[in-house]
Protein backbone atom coordinates (compact mmCIF):
# COMPACT_ATOMS: atom_id res chain seq x y z
CA UNK A 1 0.00 0.00 0.00
CA UNK A 2 2.87 2.63 0.63
CA UNK A 3 4.12 2.06 -2.44
CA UNK A 4 0.54 3.06 -3.94
CA UNK A 5 1.47 6.64 -1.82
CA UNK A 6 4.69 7.56 -2.66
CA UNK A 7 4.08 7.37 -6.39
CA UNK A 8 1.66 10.66 -5.87
CA UNK A 9 3.83 11.93 -3.00
CA UNK A 10 2.58 14.89 -0.87
CA UNK A 11 4.72 17.95 -0.41
CA UNK A 12 4.27 19.19 3.36
CA UNK A 13 5.43 22.27 4.79
CA UNK A 14 8.76 22.59 6.14
CA UNK A 15 7.11 23.90 9.03
CA UNK A 16 4.64 21.50 9.37
CA UNK A 17 7.19 18.91 9.33
CA UNK A 18 8.83 20.97 12.08
CA UNK A 19 5.63 20.77 13.75
CA UNK A 20 5.51 16.94 13.64
CA UNK A 21 9.32 16.40 14.95
CA UNK A 22 8.00 18.14 17.55
CA UNK A 23 5.25 16.38 18.64
CA UNK A 24 7.03 13.09 17.93
CA UNK A 25 9.65 14.15 20.38
CA UNK A 26 6.70 15.24 23.15
CA UNK A 27 4.71 12.74 22.79
CA UNK A 28 7.08 9.93 22.10
CA UNK A 29 10.52 11.17 23.26
CA UNK A 30 11.92 10.15 19.67
CA UNK A 31 14.08 11.98 18.14
CA UNK A 32 13.71 11.48 14.06
CA UNK A 33 15.70 13.37 11.23
CA UNK A 34 13.76 15.64 9.27
CA UNK A 35 14.11 13.46 6.52
CA UNK A 36 12.00 10.49 8.65
CA UNK A 37 9.38 12.74 9.37
CA UNK A 38 9.00 14.21 6.10
CA UNK A 39 8.20 10.65 4.97
CA UNK A 40 5.77 9.75 8.02
CA UNK A 41 4.39 12.86 7.17
CA UNK A 42 3.99 12.91 3.36
CA UNK A 43 2.89 8.78 4.02
CA UNK A 44 0.20 10.31 6.36
CA UNK A 45 -1.22 13.00 4.06
CA UNK A 46 -0.71 10.26 1.12
CA UNK A 47 -2.78 7.50 3.12
CA UNK A 48 -5.87 10.05 3.95
CA UNK A 49 -6.31 11.42 0.56
CA UNK A 50 -6.29 8.11 -1.06
CA UNK A 51 -9.17 7.35 1.78
CA UNK A 52 -10.57 10.60 0.26
CA UNK A 53 -10.54 9.32 -2.50
CA UNK A 54 -11.93 5.48 -2.25
CA UNK A 55 -14.79 7.23 0.24
CA UNK A 56 -16.39 9.56 -2.64
CA UNK A 57 -15.86 7.17 -5.31
CA UNK A 58 -17.86 4.54 -2.97
CA UNK A 59 -20.47 7.77 -2.24
CA UNK A 60 -20.45 8.61 -5.93
CA UNK A 61 -20.20 5.73 -8.16
CA UNK A 62 -21.67 6.84 -11.45
CA UNK A 63 -19.24 9.80 -10.96
CA UNK A 64 -16.33 7.43 -11.12
CA UNK A 65 -17.51 5.55 -14.59
CA UNK A 66 -18.23 8.93 -15.85
CA UNK A 67 -14.94 10.09 -15.45
CA UNK A 68 -13.13 6.92 -17.34
CA UNK A 69 -15.49 7.09 -20.13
Amino acid sequence: MFSLIHKHMACVSNELILELQAIIKEDYDKELSISDVSLIANDLVGYFDLLGKMYHQNINPSQESETNA
